[in-house]
């Protein structure tokens, strides 16, 4: 073999040893990346449950739960058993063949939508799926493990963010816990379970439009982190929302300059078409509950007033600042607690640090979260103009963590002094989490107390959730649709609980954030009051229950009761005596009135008690109803009805545009009446059939939106798929 010859081997064999030795040092980098990752998500984990069990070891050794009293008890949690429930019937009738999805339930406060009214609590926040295991025995642990469980996901998104920022992952393990052990997440959280959903999407949101600014960028983690936050609720997604704008602005200003104009706008639409595209993929809840919100009583804020006064652009005197750096509890705006001496440090570093474009874009961020804090605007701009409060902090611990994250990792890779950077690192690898469970610690113990005494002890749990009606044998076994009236079964906080939707009976009694404004004004208009989103019942007045379709009168005081209302039963209720009280005037859920004659009766009544006495007279045999019938599973009512010419049947079921008529098959108008009912007039005298539906138009629509975007995602990957595997490489075809 000649001399060229050996030499040309030799440089193909040296080339081929160097590929195979850079292919094992590339496989050897990605395992060891793979590694490290692991173990700072072990790191995270482990110090996570460290900080937790300390923190929390006084409410787990008193044996209490997560359920927290007043709104915990009296709304998250029912409506997390709800959800247990209905998802649990979903599946029973899949497997039966006859799938059910019911979208109004009459046992929901007077008759509610579904989804609108529990949209707020979790009704379609992927994470509530698990309350398909709930059982009365394990329901106030698993509500529990749930609200850990957000918060540790909470952190692993903050990871995920600082990751594509390509931030110390270690560092980024302790600004996790700053960000999942603030003040917003143990007392908003704590309280109101879905306050820590937020706490995860909101980083995959940031993750996702950075994800897109970068080229090749695929719009997935945008699309899910958004669809996320809608199923999860409308409120605290038009928060993200605003956040999310102003966090492009200032980022893609950073990233070309003011002077690229036409670059930032295309990046713009660029996320803001992906945003929409999440937004539609969640669209079958979020449009019911953007439905259910425009048409309560929440929605009724004059923006115009709010934008024009003056005074909600001068800062107020109360000290904001301070609750977040002490245990201030100003105003009672407990959640702003949290930020501790490491936080205060990474600022007082980040305003100490060569102006960079990161050190730029952080100082403008925390000079716009420090002039908000303080602007009484700010709070109404991210409440919708509905009301005024502190609900978005959230925003600023985030931000705060994620200077801690930056600030500290600039610090360990900086060429400062050895003992600057030692002092520095080990405040964050020592100090941290004594200082995160120390926070916890003082949040529990201060309030003189209290606090820990609000969240509800394991064994108490079931009495909130119960009722006297189960213990009813008559109640139990009587198949009419009826009406059940009730004092306050608890009387926890002076709140009327919402325990019927759990037992599938109808009741008065109800407190939603969201709730049919119809339903509302009747009540505050039959009481004279203004209750704002929730009722107490009619006070036991005979005329107002009989026209609620009120059959039984459930009470465990010895008040004077109505002459038309007879002892039926007596049961024992948590070591209560309970009476239960018939309605003898009970006429059902509907009934046949001449609507001329009604008329002039109103005209005629000094106010509505008189109005329903002088009506209760005008019903007799000669206009009947039978065969009532209400089938939630398919939205439908059903009735048999015998009317004389004028005359329309009155449904006592709150009117909604959803409902939909028909008289013996021919589809006819729904009028809304005596406020909140609905009535429905045949075209002529005689026996009919009359149904009716109820079908929600944005749950239709948003079922048509879901199909679109999910079509335009998968159009999507197959392009890309296309173009990588066909476009970039001819040969494969």
């Amino acid at each position: 073999m000649s001399k060229n010859n050996q030499d040309r081997i030799w440089v193909k064999n040296s080339d081929a040893q160097a590929e195979l030795f850079l292919s094992v040092k590339r496989r050897n980098a990605a395992v060891m990346k793979k590694w490290g990752q692991k173990h700072t998500l072990l790191l995270y984990t482990i110090l996570f449950f460290l900080v937790a069990l300390c923190g929390y070891l006084v409410l787990f050794k008193d044996g209490r739960s997560t359920v927290y009293a007043s709104d915990g008890i009296g709304q998250y949690y029912p409506a997390f058993l709800y959800i247990g429930q209905y998802v649990q019937e979903f599946f029973r009738n899949l497997l039966r063949g006859t799938p059910a999805f019911p979208l109004f339930d009459l046992s929901i406060g007077m008759g509610e939508d579904v989804i609108g009214v529990l949209n707020y609590y979790g009704f379609g926040d992927p994470l509530n799926l698990l309350a398909v295991f709930v059982t009365k025995e394990n329901s106030a642990w698993l509500f529990t493990v749930l609200f850990f469980l957000r918060l540790w996901l909470a952190g692993i998104a903050f990871r995920k963010y600082c990751d594509v920022m390509r931030l110390d992952r270690v560092i980024a393990a302790f600004g996790a816990l700053c960000y999942v052990f603030s003040g917003f997440a143990i007392y908003g959280g704590a309280m109101y379970s879905e306050w820590a959903s937020v706490l995860i999407y909101f980083p995959l949101m940031l993750l996702g439009v950075e994800k897109l600014f970068r080229p090749g960028g695929k719009p997935y983690a945008l699309v899910f982190a958004v669809a996320y936050g809608a199923l999860c609720g409308f409120y605290f997604l038009y928060m993200c929302s605003l956040a999310l704008g102003l966090y492009c602005a200032v980022r893609l200003i950073a990233l070309y300059g003011v002077k690229n104009r036409k670059v930032i706008v295309q990046r713009c639409i660029h996320c803001l078409l992906w945003y929409c595209l999440g937004i539609f993929l969640a669209a079958p809840f979020l449009f019911p509950a953007l439905q259910a919100f425009l048409g309560s009583e929440r929605s009724g804020s004059n923006i115009f007033d709010i934008i024009c006064d003056v005074r909600n652009y001068i800062p107020h005197g109360n000290d904001k600042l301070g609750a977040l750096l002490y245990d201030a509890f100003p105003d009672g705006r407990n959640y702003l607690l949290g930020i501790g001496p490491l936080q205060v440090t990474a600022v007082f570093l980040l305003l100490r640090m060569r102006g960079s474009r990161s050190v730029w874009q952080l100082r403008c961020a925390l000079a716009i979260a420090l002039v908000g804090l303080h602007l009484p605007i700010t709070d109404y701009l991210f409440n919708a103009f509905g009301e005024s409060n502190d609900r978005w902090v959230f925003l600023i611990q985030f931000f705060l963590a994620v200077v801690v994250v930056f600030a500290v990792s600039c610090v360990k890779r900086a060429d400062t002094s050895h003992t600057e950077k030692k002092l520095i690192l080990g405040m964050v690898y020592i100090l941290a989490p004594l200082q995160f469970t120390a926070v916890i610690w003082n949040v529990f113990l201060s309030d003189g107390g209290d606090w820990i005494e609000n969240f509800i002890r394991y064994d108490d749990c079931a009495v909130y959730v119960d009722s006297p009606y189960c213990y009813s044998d008559i109640l139990q076994e009587d198949t009419e649709l009826f009406r059940v009236s009730n004092d306050s079964l608890t009387g926890i906080n002076g709140r009327p609980e919402n325990v019927a939707m759990l037992h599938d009976y109808h009741g008065l009694t109800y407190w939603f954030s969201m709730i049919n404004g119809n339903v509302q004004t009747c009540v505050n208009q039959w009481l004279d009051a203004a209750l704002n989103w929730r009722s107490y019942g009619f006070d036991h007045i005979a005329v107002y229950e009989t026209f609620s379709g009120v059959k039984y009168d459930m009470r465990n005081d010895n008040g004077a009761v109505a002459d038309n209302f007879r002892l039926a039963d007596t049961v024992s209720f948590h070591g209560q005596s309970w009476h239960i009280y018939e309605n003898e005037d009970y006429f059902g859920l509907a009934c046949v009135r001449d609507r001329r004659e009604s008329q002039r009766l109103w005209e005629e009544a000094d106010g509505y008690a008189d109005y329903y006495s002088a009506l209760l007279g005008q019903i007799g045999d000669n206009h009947e109803v039978t065969a009532l019938t209400y089938d939630k599973s398919t939205n439908h009512i059903t009735c048999e009805v015998n009317v004389e010419a004028g005359a329309e049947l009155l449904v006592l079921i709150p009117y909604s545009e959803n409902w939909r008529a028909a008289v013996d098959g021919e589809a006819v108008e729904i009028r809304r009446t005596d406020i909140m009912y609905m009535a429905v007039m045949p075209d002529a005298p005689g026996e009919h059939e009359i149904r009716i539906t109820y079908h929600n138009t944005a749950f239709t629509a948003g079922m048509i939106c879901m199909a679109a975007a999910a079509a335009i995602l998968f159009l999507y990957q197959i392009t890309f798929l296309f173009s990588r595997t066909i476009l970039h490489n001819p040969r494969a075809m």
